[in-house]
């Protein structure tokens, strides 16, 4: 079943511009992709996955302090995906035609594993994803399996696979990512960030271990371990955004698109088990 739930944004006329889904992503997608739910009905505006960079934005300047509380405190999905392969792994952004063209084709019918929700895809599209993607080789993968002893042992070489994933998938915008980092230092200032095994880390963190095709999460700024840690499993839930409607469209959406040409062409029409017929020669002001 998928739950979804609106920001506190005003709405006037108009869809919340931030809703977050939540549910099995396989469901969840084709959803958010279409507006419309399992029996072909018409429920929202059809809107895309956010994407890592996007939130951390959003966390950032979101216009409303409510919203960016709701967006800093908890965990989301994304729409970037990680893809695991017997070389090592590969971190693709949505924002990337061939990453975008699978995400948007997720479906119940490409589950490989439901408990994690992990699904297939092509040997053609694991290459064209790692064309232009992050790649992490399996050794270092490994390490962090499971266990986040990994960060450890993996020392100095950690730090710079971390750095260069967090550049890679803010797309080397390098004042976001700066801000996002102060905006984790001032957050967790108050507090013990001594973290995993009593060891003090920064407040940026990987952490892979699915194997497969995964969309990628990120925690809340104020996670007790990594502050801020990118994994691949774990919530389900995904923020769509909405594109800004024309009002005839927008109504659409609401009423159907058969209610909206029968009020143009003054023609009866059916709404919720009712026949409206128009009238005329009636004056309604007063």
């Amino acid at each position: 079943m998928i739950k979804t739930e609106i920001f506190q944004e005003p709405v006037k006329n108009s869809p919340s511009r931030l809703q977050i889904f939540s549910g099995k992503l396989a469901e969840v997608i084709p959803r958010m992709l279409s507006g419309k739910n399992d029996t072909g009905e018409i429920v929202d505006v059809k809107r895309t996955p956010m994407s890592i960079k996007q939130l951390i934005y959003e966390r950032l300047h979101n216009e409303y302090q409510q919203d960016r509380n709701n967006l800093r405190s908890r965990d989301f999905n994304v729409s970037d995906i990680m893809i695991f392969s017997e070389e090592g792994g590969v971190v693709g952004l949505y924002s990337n035609a061939v990453v975008r063209e699978i995400v948007n084709s997720v479906s119940p019918a490409k589950v490989i594993k439901h408990g994690d929700e992990t699904f297939s895809i092509s040997a053609e599209q694991y290459e064209a994803v790692k064309k232009g993607g992050f790649f992490i080789d399996r050794e270092f993968l490994l390490k962090l399996a499971y266990s986040q002893e990994g960060v450890y042992e993996l020392g100095a070489r950690y730090k710079k696979v971390k750095d260069e994933f967090w550049e890679f998938i803010t797309e080397g915008d390098k004042g976001l990512l700066g801000d996002y980092i102060n905006l984790l230092n001032e957050s967790n200032k108050n507090r013990d960030s001594d973290g995993v095994y009593g060891k003090k880390l920064d407040f940026l963190g990987l952490l892979f271990n699915q194997p497969g095709f995964n969309f990628l999460g990120i925690s809340g700024i104020y996670s007790s371990t990594f502050g801020s840690c990118v994994y691949n499993n774990g919530h389900h839930n995904l923020i769509g955004i909405a594109k800004k409607l024309p009002a005839r469209e927008y109504l659409e959406t609401k009423v159907g698109a058969d209610v909206v040409t029968a009020l143009d062409e003054k023609k009866p029409f059916k709404y919720n088990g009712t026949i409206y017929v128009p009238v005329q020669g009636v004056n309604l002001e007063k």
